[in-house]
């Protein structure tokens, strides 16, 4: 897959009754516009964590294809997955 931007996104509430703004480090961003400001801050959200969602399951694509292949216990596969979400609540929270 090509044509992502990389991480890490953040989200930024720029002031009451304003669309918020998804922006990287360096970069300035851009609002995601919606007339329903909660639906826009929900949509900002995925947009932000959508680097890090990619990253989560590509980890869980890899260790799938270690289990496929002998290579790890369906144990092993279903700690590394709890991991990884857990990862990614605790991102979301941040």
């Amino acid at each position: 897959m090509s044509g992502h931007t990389p991480g890490p996104w953040y989200v930024r509430e720029v002031g009451e009754g304003m669309p918020p703004l998804v922006q990287r480090r360096g970069s300035g961003g851009f609002q995601v516009k919606d007339t329903d400001l909660v639906r826009a801050m929900a949509d900002a959200r995925l947009i932000a964590d959508a680097p890090v969602m990619r990253e989560a399951i590509d980890d869980i694509r890899r260790v799938m294809e270690w289990h496929a292949n002998g290579e790890a216990s369906a144990d092993f596969v279903v700690g590394w997955v709890r991991g990884v979400l857990q990862r990614l609540e605790e991102r979301r929270q941040s």
